[in-house]
């Protein structure tokens, strides 16, 4: 889904932060991985991608 297109430009502090504030939203949708592998490499990465997840979401 495309974003709000605007004329090129300068962009205030305020629009700036406003735009960064709901950034962290856009993880919201994407959910962690619950089953846990019995395999350590793939349980290790299984919880490196929760982490990333997690940590994307500024939770």
């Amino acid at each position: 889904m495309p974003g709000v297109q605007v004329p090129p430009g300068e962009v205030t502090l305020a629009q700036l932060d406003s735009a960064i504030a709901t950034t962290s939203t856009n993880t919201n949708s994407v959910n962690t991985l619950g089953t846990p592998y019995a395999d350590p490499a793939a349980e290790e990465l299984r919880q490196k991608l929760n982490e990333l997840i997690l940590t994307a979401r500024r939770s």
